[in-house]
């Protein structure tokens, strides 16, 4: 969300006060991508840009929506057509559970759709956490949100397996405090170890 100047200060000192740094990373929006324009974003990355970590959250537009992400997935296939341009590699979040219990499946083939367009170097996993002070805790009070439990939170993500078409290689991880199970691999090439994993775990309710 800086400016490119002032960002290109930053790794500047970065790089003068750890010489053996090999890569800087940061945390971005989509919005934050598209603000910026490619030759910006190349510059970023001559000086040592190499990773932006993006939490696209849900494929669903219909879920961004809901929890107030104020971006759509039109917005986040832009950006990551912009970095594969210029080279700088996405980690890209998702977080099981958005939608609530008995709800959230259903948009796991939509997130399976976009990510696998977007095609990012890495894809992880987290799980839904009801923090204070937020809405959806309140909700949860109220009794308006009911969160997925474990088995639910894991057949999210075999549809998810189920449905990627990326072309990779992506690396894979759901190795968060947060989730229910750990798992780590490469996509494709892992797609049916990784889905064995989960329905192993699903059918001995071993989480």
């Amino acid at each position: 969300g800086l400016s490119t100047d002032r960002l290109l200060r930053l790794m500047a000192k970065l790089r003068e006060l750890f010489p053996f740094c090999q890569r800087i990373g940061a945390y971005a929006t989509a919005l934050d991508v598209n603000r910026k324009s490619r030759e910006d974003l190349k510059r970023l990355k001559e000086a040592g840009l190499g990773i932006l970590y993006i939490g696209l959250e849900t494929g669903s537009n219909e879920l961004l929506e809901k929890i107030k992400k104020n971006m759509r997935v039109e917005d986040y296939l832009a950006a990551s057509e912009k970095l594969h341009q210029v080279g700088i590699a996405q980690s890209v979040t998702l977080i099981t559970g958005l939608a609530g219990a008995g709800q959230s499946i259903q948009y796991a083939r939509e997130t399976a759709q976009v990510v696998s367009q977007m095609n990012p170097d890495y894809v992880s996993y987290l799980t839904l956490m009801l923090d204070e002070g937020s809405e959806l805790l309140e909700d949860y009070h109220q009794g308006r949100f009911q969160p997925a439990g474990p088995g639910e939170a894991l057949e999210e993500i075999y549809v998810f397996l189920n449905h990627f078409t990326g072309k990779g290689p992506c690396i894979f991880r759901s190795k968060h405090a947060s989730n229910y199970l750990s798992l780590a691999g490469t996509l494709p090439g892992d797609l049916d170890r990784l889905k064995g994993q989960i329905l192993q775990t699903i059918q001995g309710e071993n989480y």
